[in-house]
């Protein structure tokens, strides 16, 4: 089983915290580093080759932070956006603390059509080679693509995928129960 990361990071409210205390959120887990911890501590005894492929959206892109990203590499290697282990996941995590600006709107369509295109890309004939597939993904922030993000997920429904969502935070999430 393979399970791609994916995390809405901090969007602005936790930028600004971030911008005016780096120390508080860089010595102590935010609330993304403990879910992190607590979900990826399960999960991560799914993967047979604990290779993660880790991304990131809404956030404004170096170098020049003036276009939104709504999918990205967290490890800034676009092509090979795995990392190893869970260690690895919180590490590259901290570092985008540092690196990218958070910035709204929730848009997960273009994470989940990066994910379902993978998952697609992966299925082979061979039996002994089928995958199965976990997607995290973790957000502060309402869906601001709901309707698209529906119909891919009900699409997402004949591919060997989980998706996963969590909200973290004080947010209401009651939008996302549908």
């Amino acid at each position: 089983t393979n399970w791609p990361y994916v995390l809405t990071l901090l969007h602005e409210r936790y930028w600004k915290i971030f911008q005016s205390n780096s120390h508080v959120l860089l010595d102590q887990d935010n609330e993304y580093l403990q879910a992190l911890k607590s979900i990826g501590g399960i999960l991560q005894h799914y993967d047979s080759d604990n290779r993660i492929p880790l991304y990131g959206f809404g956030a404004k892109m170096p170098p020049y932070y003036n276009v939104v990203s709504n999918c990205f590499s967290l490890n800034g290697n676009y092509f090979d956006p795995e990392v190893v282990g869970l260690d690895e996941v919180i590490k590259v995590y901290k570092e985008a603390l540092t690196k990218y600006k958070f910035h709204g709107p929730t848009i997960f369509s273009d994470l989940l059509s990066m994910a379902t295109d993978y998952v697609r890309s992966e299925q082979g004939g061979d039996d002994d080679q089928q995958k199965y597939f976990i997607l995290l993904i973790m957000t502060d922030g309402d869906i601001n693509d709901f309707e698209t993000t529906k119909d891919l997920i009900v699409k997402a429904c004949e591919l060997p995928l989980s998706i996963i969502i969590v909200g973290v935070g004080n947010h209401d999430f009651e939008k996302m129960k549908e």
